[in-house]
């Protein structure tokens, strides 16, 4: 993997760690974790080891990236320019008299440029963590279907083989692997579900998580090769059964789902590591996941909350509804009504601002 193929967070760090390692997505130079590295009269534990790494061979993760030509960057000479004098704290005086730019306007109009260019960047990666998501379905080829419901032709043998190098202990060594072994792998995890059982998100997630942490990862891959199907909001998943399937199994299932009822309420997500809280309301309870999507995309207005969400991690912050409210025979004005006065006397008595919280 190269630094151009990883995701948004690895790239800004410029390395990905595994269980025993990590390694420079500039240069794939890899160390292993809990040894110490000597330079010069010091000793760095592996982390600190590889930072020191990049700024000593790469200077840091922007400077590479603005070495790289505009078909990557998308950037003109002239915008890198005045990028990594605003990356310096230069201000626009000090770009103009730089670069010997005719006005100060030229340079608000190249703050301007970029700026789109970013407001463009978060709506296309938005756009395609969604189409992978599944929650923008396309209609999709028979063709494609055809190869996602039966696309290797794979050996006992080598189906033993390939669990054998990448599985001990119970638990997966990793999932970085080419597609045909990453399928298998799949055959395997799906073992762990229960046929026409219908499992919350929550649910998938701990039953993943029993043999690989990185589960929002592994689940995605699970629904895009049809070895799991769900409602798009996310509220259910079930394996999906092979063609063939009994007619009135089928109708059971849909009614199954179907039949949830759907809860509005107001919920809390409190941060583990240091006590602050957010409040929320929502009309479908079971859709909190929602949240969880636009903090894994980075994509929450509620900065404080995402700043926090990136520095801890979702394993820090724990999701508890604080009170139900229910649904049926109530107008969506009603509802709205209902969900505004519980919400606010939720953060009357738990008071989530300032240092206590992000609201």
């Amino acid at each position: 993997m190269n630094l151009i193929d990883a995701d948004l967070n690895e790239m800004k760090k410029g390395f990905i760690e595994t269980e025993n390692s990590l390694m420079c997505l500039m240069c794939n130079k890899s160390i292993e974790k809990g040894l110490i590295y000597p330079v010069g009269e010091h000793f760095y534990e592996a982390l600190k080891f590889m930072k020191l790494h990049i700024k000593q061979e790469h200077e840091s993760v922007f400077a590479y990236l603005m070495e790289q030509d505009k078909e990557i960057t998308g950037l003109s000479d002239q915008q890198k320019a005045v990028l990594h004098l605003l990356f310096e704290g230069k201000a626009d005086r000090e770009i103009q008299d730089t670069l010997k730019i005719g006005s100060a306007s030229t340079v608000r109009n190249h703050r301007f440029s970029l700026k789109k260019k970013e407001r463009q960047a978060k709506v296309y990666l938005t756009l395609m963590s969604l189409m992978e998501e599944g929650y923008k379905l396309s209609a999709q080829s028979k063709e494609d279907a055809r190869l996602f419901e039966e696309p290797f032709h794979i050996t006992e043998r080598e189906y033993r083989e390939v669990l054998k190098k990448n599985w001990s202990n119970g638990k997966l060594r990793t999932f970085n692997l080419q597609e045909k072994h990453r399928f298998i792998v799949l055959c395997e995890i799906v073992k762990k579900f229960q046929p026409g059982k219908i499992y919350t998100e929550r649910e998938v997630n701990v039953l993943i998580k029993e043999v690989f942490d990185d589960h929002t990862f592994v689940r995605r891959y699970l629904v895009m090769y049809h070895f799991l199907a769900r409602k798009t909001d996310g509220s259910a998943y079930w394996v999906k059964e092979k063609e063939g399937m009994d007619a009135d199994r089928k109708k059971e299932l849909k009614q199954q789902v179907k039949d949830e009822k759907t809860i509005a309420g107001v919920y809390c997500v409190t941060n583990k590591e240091n006590g602050k809280m957010y409040i929320a309301s929502t009309l479908n309870l079971k859709r909190q996941n929602g949240l969880k999507f636009e903090l894994n995309g980075g994509t929450l207005m509620n900065k404080d909350l995402q700043r926090d969400w990136e520095l801890f991690g979702e394993d820090a912050f724990q999701f508890e509804v604080l009170e139900s409210i229910e649904t049926e025979g109530k107008s969506a004005r009603q509802l709205k009504e209902e969900l505004t006065e519980a919400k606010e006397n939720w953060c009357v008595e738990k008071q989530p601002y300032g240092e206590r919280g992000y609201n």
